[in-house]
């Protein structure tokens, strides 16, 4: 759940924006200055985001605060959908901002270290790795399904595939192993090492 996490909350967020960018300025003729905007307003989101990150998760939770943030990312993508405008467009790249922000390795980390105490490195690897995997396959997919049919048609396929990851994360996602009525993985070992 990690893994898909940082896919669509910072892979997709990340790459998503800027592989999208070219083509929105020819289609709502926007200036290089607006566009760079876009990418201004969900930086600037992520960063504020971030800030309050402590609050927002001891707010709503883990299961719930991962499912919000990647699901950020597919409202994002459908009000670039449905923008008739700058200002909803700039909205759709706040959206961004706010999931990025939210949903990064940030919560990623915690959670990983609620449920590894051994081999909690690799867990953490393996999350941060969904970033990078969204950043290798999805320009190909973005520019194919663009080239082929229509921007609106990738900003429906983006969305969807973001909304369908954030149910999977909801369905899954447990903030610690004892939710699950297990232990973190690892735990016997280290308690035996104190012990000795």
């Amino acid at each position: 759940m990690g893994f898909l996490l940082t896919f669509v909350t910072m892979g997709m967020v990340s790459n998503g924006l800027s592989i999208f960018l070219p083509y929105m300025l020819t289609e709502y003729d926007l200036t290089n200055s607006q566009g760079s905007s876009f990418l201004t307003l969900r930086c600037g989101f992520a960063l504020a985001a971030m800030f309050f990150i402590g609050h927002y998760y001891k707010f709503v939770g883990y299961r719930l605060g991962t499912f919000i943030a990647a699901a950020l990312c597919g409202a994002a993508f459908l009000l670039f959908l449905f923008a008739d405008g700058y200002p909803m467009l700039c909205l759709a790249s706040m959206l961004l901002g706010l999931s990025y922000g939210l949903g990064s390795m940030i919560p990623v980390s915690i959670i990983m270290n609620r449920w590894f105490i051994k081999r909690r490195g690799l867990a953490i690897g393996i999350c941060s790795a969904g970033s990078s995997f969204a950043i290798i396959i999805f320009p190909s997919i973005f520019t194919a399904i663009i080239e082929n049919t229509t921007l609106d048609t990738a900003f429906l396929f983006a969305s969807c595939f973001a909304f369908v990851i954030s149910i999977i994360i909801f369905a899954f996602m447990r903030a610690k192993p004892s939710d699950c009525n297990l232990k973190p993985y690892g735990q016997e070992e280290a308690l035996d090492a104190q012990r000795q």
